[in-house]
């Protein structure tokens, strides 16, 4: 009588959409049947639609092993690598562009002139000054401008992540 109780309390939570709980309900009446067919069915539907795929399928695996003509084993079987394969499907699509190496290389070339520029536009400045090393205002000329070339090249960094 509990596990009539058990198993129905978790069909029931099913159709609330209350996975967890029904997974809970599931374990309670594995642990008075550990070869309920419905009990198995049941907690292998909830932990499909939380996307525990792995465990749906150790269940389902579990229920065909103790009854390999059951339908809707069978049927939620084929329904739960249907899942699946559209969830890799959706996550390859989803990670594909992360890595875009086209945008990539594009974006070296830009920083790559960048720098280059910077460099070109630092030789100036320093053969205006005259370079001359005891200069202190050389010195601080020169630091400031290689400070506005490194926060340059983070932002053109910052740009290439996004």
């Amino acid at each position: 009588m509990k596990l009539t109780c058990e198993l129905n309390i978790a069909q029931c939570l099913l159709k609330l959409e209350n996975y967890g709980e029904a997974i809970a309900h599931c374990n309670i009446a594995l642990e008075i049947d550990p070869k309920s067919t419905k009990a198995l069915f049941r907690r292998a539907r909830a932990h499909s639609n939380v996307g525990k795929y792995d465990d749906a399928r150790n269940d389902l695996s579990l229920l065909l092993d103790i009854d390999n003509q059951n339908r809707e084993g069978l049927k939620e079987l084929q329904s739960l690598n249907k899942k699946v394969k559209e969830h890799h499907k959706a996550q390859k699509k989803q990670f594909s562009g992360m890595f875009n190496r086209g945008r990539l290389y594009e974006d070296k070339d830009v920083v790559k002139d960048a720098v280059e520029e910077q460099q070109t536009d630092l030789m100036e400045k320093l053969a205006t000054i005259g370079g001359d090393p005891d200069d202190s205002r050389s010195y601080y000329l020169v630091l400031l401008l290689i400070v506005l070339a490194l926060l340059l090249f983070v932002l053109l960094a910052i740009h290439m992540l996004r």
